[in-house]
């Protein structure tokens, strides 16, 4: 909670009525201790002097700016894991455990956020190959196992594209683009468009981003985690 004070610290200099430390005295389970511990700033109220309903609303939008302010950073906490890597772990996990509870657990990005995200990240991912006088350029990630076709002069770069609102220190593969790209070595490319900027909304829309170049790129083994296994059930 303390990286999420320090990115807060200018608004909550002013913010005299926050506590910090809070006691809920919870007994049948966890999830008060849960809170306590996870408490950035709270806003208490005397039980028997409940504020107006203006008040409250007025509060209650003051708490959700700064709870909006540590969701649009949270990707570069530390040791925080990549939405585009914790969704894929979520959508494994609960087609594998439909039955398991995950408390707190959600998708961290909607579809049309991935989408923009990665459409935003192939963008650039062109314009970096324009520079290197790539001749022909094509964006092929609808219908093959990587995302650009590049060529000049008798040179082929199939080119995987991932972008991420993080700072890129780990990104999904398929099964098939791992196969690809190592089949296909040293004609290979990885393009990692990281800390790209979201701005969330009904029509969501990237912006930005560091460009992360490796070629020629084939994944090595040592690098990959698996998330999910695929089993053949003995005797079927």
């Amino acid at each position: 909670m303390e990286w999420a004070r320090t990115l807060l610290a200018d608004r909550l200099a002013s913010f005299a009525r926050g506590v910090y430390d809070i006691q809920l005295d919870a007994r049948s389970s966890e999830l008060g201790r849960a809170y306590e511990r996870g408490n950035v700033v709270a806003l208490g109220y005397p039980i028997d002097a409940i504020p107006s309903d203006v008040r409250l609303d007025e509060d209650l939008q003051r708490i959700a700016g700064l709870l909006g302010d540590v969701y649009a950073a949270d990707v570069s906490a530390p040791g925080e894991t990549a939405p585009e890597v914790a969704d894929v772990v979520t959508a494994a996990e609960e087609v594998a455990e439909p039955r398991r509870r995950r408390p707190g657990r959600g998708y961290r990005l909607n579809t049309a956020e991935r989408l923009a995200i990665e459409q935003h990240a192939v963008r650039l991912a062109c314009q970096y190959l324009e520079e290197l006088q790539f001749t022909t350029i094509k964006d092929v990630g609808s219908t093959e196992s990587y995302d650009i076709d590049a060529r000049k002069e008798g040179q082929r770069l199939y080119v995987e594209v991932k972008g991420t609102v993080s700072a890129g220190a780990e990104v999904i593969l398929t099964k098939a683009e791992v196969d690809l790209h190592k089949a296909c070595y040293p004609n290979t490319a990885l393009i990692v468009v990281h800390s790209i900027t979201l701005a969330r909304g009904e029509k969501p829309v990237a912006s930005g981003g560091i460009l992360t170049v490796i070629s020629p790129w084939a994944p090595g083994d040592a690098a990959l985690t698996p998330i999910a296994y695929r089993y053949a059930v003995e005797g079927h």
